[in-house]
């Protein structure tokens, strides 16, 4: 620059010299050629002209040497700089000049300064950030002309200007209080604090998901308190009559193995069912006044007296061709008793007698040589029953009641002899 000033001064200089001695009418003739009769006033403007067209000249060689173009516009219809454009008389870089910015005539309003041929505000432009060029890191803002971070600066939160009052805290662009960092899984506790997997922000710390299993503060859910006499198992609140399940018998977790299950919170046989009178065939099946838990049935207790395969209590099974006959088991020759004659329960009525399972009347053993005058006694050797007597035939040969057999009577008037009547 220095450089270039001292030859502008030579060069005004030298015209100022040229001029005093009347010598500059050649200079000008052999500059642009203009004839001899070239009027006063016309010389003057020429002069004038050829002084601007050497300074101009003298900054277009200087531009040349250095390969740089002026930031000030020139007084040239033509403009040398191939950055430079003609406008309004002069020669302007439509790239940074704010009354013409990327076209003639195009200006900047207030607050925008030129900047690549656009108007930019350069306090808001992450591009152009308090000067053209100049662009903010990414995840940065412009602010006031200066980068930013958005993310975490409290009086630029999430945009210019955006404050963070009340204790809040920048957080991600977001203004936040401390009851937002109690649940947020990005940031527990802390801005930027992040859970991990299988972990959740609870109460501002990173919990294991399982917690919530059996948290009674936090059941299935934070903050889901269980309230009272109810406890946390599976994520859901539970009264201590839920535990009755298989897998939570009388206390949470404690499963039932195979074969038995949960009855009034204990794990119990299966086949305990089967007898428990308060449980019976299933859990709280209770067997009312009279009656007993068999096989898992409650049965009146006078079924016993008849069941084959519980006589006389449950699961006593009668076997041998035996049947249950007042809660005893009894072959069919045992039921010889006047109440249970040749079956249980068939009553021999009045006057009779049971006699190897038949009701017999009086008269019956009369001539039943098996069952003679009682039941059981039989006739041997030939002889038979008459009048409930076993006699042998010699009997009837002399016998008027009995003349030749049992039952025939000889007339009045005659007697019996060899067994007919004489």
């Amino acid at each position: 620059m220095l450089r270039f000033s001292l030859l502008l001064t030579v060069v005004w200089l030298l015209s100022t010299l040229l001029l005093a001695h009347g010598h500059l009418g050649n200079g000008i003739h052999a500059l642009h050629h203009r004839s001899p009769t070239t009027s006063a006033p016309d010389v003057l403007r020429s002069r004038q002209l050829t002084r601007e067209e050497l300074v101009r000249r003298t900054k277009l060689a200087e531009m040349k040497r250095t390969q740089t173009c002026p930031a000030q516009p020139l007084p040239s219809q033509k403009c040398s700089c191939p950055n430079l454009t003609y406008c309004s008389g002069l020669c302007y870089d439509l790239s940074n000049t704010n009354s013409h910015c990327g076209s003639c005539n195009t200006a900047c309003g207030s607050g925008k300064t030129c900047c690549g041929g656009s108007c930019k505000s350069l306090q808001t432009d992450p591009n152009n950030c308090g000067s053209c060029g100049r662009c903010c890191p990414p995840g940065k803002i412009c602010c006031g002309g200066g980068c930013i971070d958005a993310g975490s600066d409290c009086n630029n939160c999430g945009s210019c200007g955006n404050k963070c009052t009340g204790g809040k805290t920048c957080c991600g662009g977001q203004c936040k209080g401390s009851s937002d960092f109690s649940s947020d899984n990005n940031n527990c506790g802390s801005c930027g604090n992040k859970c991990g997997a299988g972990k959740t922000c609870c109460g501002g710390q990173c919990k294991s998901s399982s917690l919530f299993q059996s948290d009674n503060n936090n059941c299935g859910s934070c903050g889901n308190k269980c309230g009272y006499n109810k406890q946390c198992c599976g994520g859901t609140c539970k009264s201590s009559s839920e535990f009755s399940s298989d897998n939570n018998c009388g206390s949470c977790g404690n499963k039932c193995g195979a074969g038995k299950t949960c009855c009034g919170g204990q794990c119990k046989s299966s086949s305990l069912f089967d007898s428990d009178a308060n449980n019976c065939g299933s859990c709280g099946n209770k067997c009312g006044a009279g009656k007993t838990c068999c096989g898992g049935e409650c049965k009146s207790s006078s079924l016993f007296d008849s069941d084959s395969n519980n006589c006389g209590r449950c699961g006593n099974k009668c076997t041998g061709g035996k049947s249950c006959c007042k809660g005893e088991c009894k072959a069919a020759s045992e039921h010889n008793d006047c109440n249970n004659c040749g079956s249980c329960g068939n009553k021999c009525p009045g006057g009779k007698d049971c006699c190897s399972g038949q009701c017999k009347a009086p008269g019956d053993f009369l001539t039943d040589n098996n069952n003679c005058g009682s039941c059981g006694t039989k006739c041997t050797n030939g002889k038979t029953c008459c009048g409930g007597r076993c006699k042998s035939s010699y009997d009837f040969n002399s016998d008027c009641d009995n003349c030749g057999s049992c039952g025939n009577k000889c007339p009045k008037g005659k007697t019996c002899s060899s067994g007919k009547c004489r």
